[in-house]
């Protein structure tokens, strides 16, 4: 199962971002997971692999590139952190 974790910033050490990466730390065991996030915040601890950012912060722009993503990856579940 293809799932994505839809975040506002990643990876990055934080509330939301650390319960992403204990969340995928057992995920990835079955799943493939990638990330979408709107901002970049690199940090040496998080998980790399698999993450996307919104090429945009035009409305119309950011829809398409999540819609165009989803499809391109096969996604079955979202998981909006």
């Amino acid at each position: 199962m293809n799932i994505l974790f839809l975040l506002h910033s990643y990876p990055k050490v934080g509330g939301i971002e650390m319960v992403t990466q204990t969340i995928s730390h057992y995920l990835r065991k079955k799943h493939k997971l990638f990330y979408l996030a709107r901002i970049s915040e690199l940090s040496a601890t998080a998980d790399q692999t698999n993450c996307f950012y919104f090429p945009s912060k035009n409305k119309k722009i950011a829809v398409e590139y999540y819609n165009n993503l989803i499809a391109e990856l096969a996604i079955d579940i979202v998981i909006n952190q």
